[in-house]
């Protein structure tokens, strides 16, 4: 048995899968999130939140990095962990009548999967090299920063393609990987 329709979050008007379609059951994701508000769990295969159906809001007050993870299993369950706890079990549709995307929403999904791959890369790192208790060369770390708040400015842009914000992301890997090799082995004081 498998997915029908994907799990995801709300982000803004998109819906960003988590879990994804024709995944076999059992099927679990994580992901590393940051939020202090809502977070709208989804059910469908569009890529706008409107389109899909909500299946359930999470009030949330939490400024730090917390880990969100989706457990599906059969028959129709998920299971919604916070930092590895089960804070809610929902029901998804067993209903496999499912629209196809057309090619202009299977152009924005991969358009928006490559700035999100972007931007996760740019925070993760910018959270690891922010840590106060990871003992750095000062100048290393206010080099990466530096290099990150200039990549940053991408996002701001409205006109980057897929190609270009996978091209930015291999760029800043490549400009950043230096310095993360060096800073692995640093310890926290």
């Amino acid at each position: 048995m498998a997915l029908y329709r994907d799990i995801g979050l709300g982000d803004g008007e998109n819906m960003r899968p988590i879990l994804s379609r024709r995944s076999e059951l059992p099927a679990e994701a994580t992901v590393d999130m940051r939020l202090s508000g809502t977070l709208d769990l989804y059910e469908g295969s569009r890529p706008f939140v409107r389109d899909n159906t909500l299946l359930k809001s999470y009030h949330l007050h939490r400024n730090d990095f917390f880990e969100l993870t989706l457990r599906a299993y059969a028959p129709n369950k998920i299971d919604v962990l916070i930092d590895g706890f089960v804070i809610d079990t929902l029901y998804f549709s067993l209903n496999p009548m499912v629209e196809e995307e057309t090619p202009q929403e299977l152009e924005y999904r991969e358009w928006y999967q490559a700035k999100k791959e972007y931007q996760s890369y740019l925070d993760t790192t910018q959270q690891f090299v922010s840590e106060p208790n990871l003992q750095l060369i000062e100048a290393d770390r206010q080099t990466v920063l530096g290099k990150l708040d200039e990549a940053y400015k991408v996002l701001g842009c409205s006109d980057v393609t897929t190609d270009e914000y996978r091209m930015c992301l291999s760029e800043i890997e490549g400009a950043l990987n230096p310095y993360l090799l060096k800073f692995k082995d640093c310890v926290y004081s």
